[in-house]
Parts: structure tokens; sequence; C-alpha cells
């Protein structure tokens, strides 16, 4: 089979992924207007693909543009800007995420492999996708539509990292900076972001004094609220960019843990520099 029948499969696959049926680790950008969204933050690390039309990555050293065909990993953590522009009327890209267990497991058993990608100096670079590689994700998205047995489908999402070092890509997916107070307290709140959230909850849940958890927090240099509207606002943003939540903008906010719709409106503009209106009007 062709790289370019691959392609097709890939997009049909892009297309087809329906809102409601979320697979693990797998998700999708799809818009038929260009979006720019400022300040985000990878929680975890994760492949990009685009699939059509070009996505341009601003950090704090350079702009990037990741063309059709291309791909792009991020390590946990990274700070970005970017900007999705369609082309022939839509832009389409895949999104693995990859756990710290799962990088951990490859890194185990190929470590040679991890190693040479990281001495390349590709890290943070947009690359052309290798045929091993799209042969790779259509194999990996077949398991999933199959309802595969999660051992065997953790081998799929193997072979597709193995795919990317194979090809000289992805070592930085596999640089884990050290868990951080902030990490710990966001991944609680990401467990139910409308729960009412407070200092003394969240250190009752973490086995720490307020007064522990407010210092290390400040060591960080972030307190407990920034936190909580980090976290909160991510969510909104993942809800309206995935497409899970095409009803009133007033179930989003409230989903998050906003009880005022122009106040998670604001703030959400003030984060990521569009309306929730006007991304979710972009999503198709």
């Amino acid at each position: 089979m062709s790289d370019e029948i691959k392609w097709l499969q890939l997009k049909d696959w892009v297309r087809g992924l329906q809102a409601n049926h979320p697979f693990p680790g797998i998700g999708y950008v799809r818009c038929d207007s260009r979006q720019q969204l400022r300040d985000l933050q990878a929680a975890q690390s994760f492949l990009v693909i685009i699939v059509q039309g070009n996505k341009r990555v601003v950090n704090q050293t350079d702009q990037l543009q990741v063309n059709s065909k291309h791909a792009m990993a991020f390590p946990a953590h990274a700070d970005f800007s970017i900007i999705n522009t369609p082309e022939e009327g839509a832009f389409y890209a895949l999104v693995l995420q990859f756990s710290p267990d799962q990088l951990q497991g490859v890194q185990g058993s190929h470590g040679q492999l991890v190693q040479q990608a990281l001495a390349s100096k590709t890290t943070f670079q947009p690359f052309k996708v290798s045929g091993s590689l799209l042969s790779s994700l259509l194999h990996l998205l077949d398991a999933l539509h199959g309802e595969l047995d999660s051992t065997l489908l953790m081998h799929r999402y193997n072979e597709v990292l193995l795919a990317l070092l194979l090809s000289g890509q992805g070592g930085c997916l596999f640089v884990q900076p050290q868990a951080k107070w902030r990490d710990k307290v966001s991944q609680l709140i990401s467990l139910d972001p409308a729960n009412n959230w407070s200092l003394e909850s969240m250190s009752e849940r973490l086995h720490v004094s307020e007064t522990t958890l407010r210092r290390r927090l400040r060591e960080e240099g972030v307190g407990f609220r920034q936190v909580l509207a980090d976290t909160r606002l991510g969510h909104g943003l993942y809800l309206l960019q995935s497409g899970l939540e095409r009803r009133p903008i007033s179930d989003v906010s409230e989903r998050c843990g906003y009880q005022s719709v122009s106040s998670f409106s604001a703030q959400f503009k003030s984060r990521f520099g569009m309306l929730p209106s006007q991304l979710q009007k972009s999503v198709i």
C-alpha cells in the first residue's frame, strides 16, 4: 500500500472519530477556520500529526511551521502557542498522548534508541512522517476500533514509539521532569474540575498541612488559585477543542467549575486569546 493511500486512510480516521467515543491517549483537532491559541502547556508528552492544513508553533525561542504530512513531538510541560490554519476548508490533526509509564517501559527495553534520539539535534522540531510511522499509526487506530485486549493495545502504542525512535525522532518525549507539587494539585483537580476545591480540601487529599502545601507551591512560583484556574481553563479548552461539548457555553463553564459564564469566557480569552464561543464555532 502506498503512503498516499495510507494518508487518505488516516484522514478518514480523523474525520470519522466521534467526540462521544474517545479513545485512551488519542485525540484530534478539527477546524474549518483559523485558530490562534496562546500560553498552552503540555500536561503529558504528546505527538501531533498534521493530516491536512498547517500548524505554527511558537515557543520562547522559535517560530516553527508544521505542514501537512509532518509531525512534531512535545515534551511534558512544554510551554507554547499555536496557530492552526485550514487548507481546502479544513484542518485535521491527530494527537497521541503518552503516559510516563508507557515511556518508561519503552526506555527500559530500548534505552539505546532513546539515547540516540535524544542526542540528535531534532528535539522540538517538525519532521516528515515516515512510511513506517504512518503504518504504525494506522495499526494502532485499527486496534482501537477493534477493542483489542489492553496488553496487546499497549504493544501498538509501543510500536508507534519505536517507529518514531527508529526514524531518529521523538527523543524529547522521554524527557520527564521531576514531579512538582503543582502537578500533583492539577492532577487531582482534573479528576473533578467542577468540585468546590479549596486549599484545605486539597491539602487533606495530599496528606499535608495547608501551610506546607502553600509553601511548596510558592517555592514553584505559583499559588493554589492559579493552579486551580489553569487546570479548569485547560479542561474547558479540551472540551471545546475536542468537540465533546457542543452545548451552550454555560454548560461548559459549569463543568469547569465556573458559576458565571461571563467570568469563564473572560478568563478563557485572557489565557488563550480566543473566546470559548469563537473556538467552539471553528470546530468541525
